[in-house]
């Protein structure tokens, strides 16, 4: 990559006041604790399934809904380095050798098996390219989706999927999206009428 920013260098400002924004109870996403190595190359996350969808409503209730929609992602990938006139300096970049793991609940608010050898692939995959479909995540409560029987308590937030970028010379970089549905589980403070 050339030492020299793009055209739209100086426009972006990395002080954490502009880019965290406000703090919440679920502004960092779920948990990355049902993360499991060696997924499966593929291009479909979770595939369809008639399960429904169970998703918080803010923040103490988890309800099913009717069938998981599918979700088409798209990813564009940045390079961003520092600079002298500038905190930050990003360009685009291929996935050349940049490994992308991916994984997320079913529907229903539970990962899949995270001991090895039992539900490979299911709801995890390691993308070929930068783009993927996958049916909409269900909420998890404090179990983290991880309970037996699928059992899981609130409070619940809003779904995840889960994305681990990896490349030899480069920090791991774990990113959590939030696939939220419900404006009632925009960030925001809990206070007295949540009870």
């Amino acid at each position: 990559m050339a030492n020299d920013c793009p055209s739209h260098k100086g426009n972006c400002d990395a002080s954490p006041s502009r880019c965290e924004g406000p703090l919440s109870f679920y502004s960092r996403g779920g948990s990355a604790q049902a993360y499991k190595p060696h997924a499966p190359v593929k291009s479909d996350v979770c595939i369809n399934s008639s399960t429904q969808q169970s998703m918080a409503t803010w923040f103490l209730a988890r309800s099913s809904r009717r069938r998981a929609p599918n979700l088409k992602v798209g990813l564009h990938l940045l390079e961003c380095l520092s600079s002298e006139e500038s905190q930050c300096c990003c360009a685009p970049r291929d996935k050349g050798d940049l490994e992308i793991e991916i994984w997320q609940t079913k529907p229903d608010g539970c990962y899949s098996s995270i001991t090895p050898g039992r539900e490979e692939g299911i709801c995890r995959a390691t993308l070929e390219d930068t783009s993927f479909t996958t049916l909409a995540p269900g909420s998890t409560g404090v179990l983290g989706g991880l309970g037996p029987s699928g059992w899981d308590f609130a409070p619940y937030g809003p779904p995840v999927i889960h994305m681990l970028f990896s490349e030899e010379q480069y920090e791991p970089l774990l990113v959590h999206l939030p696939i939220i549905f419900d404006s009632s589980l925009q960030p925001r403070s809990f206070g007295g009428p949540d009870w």
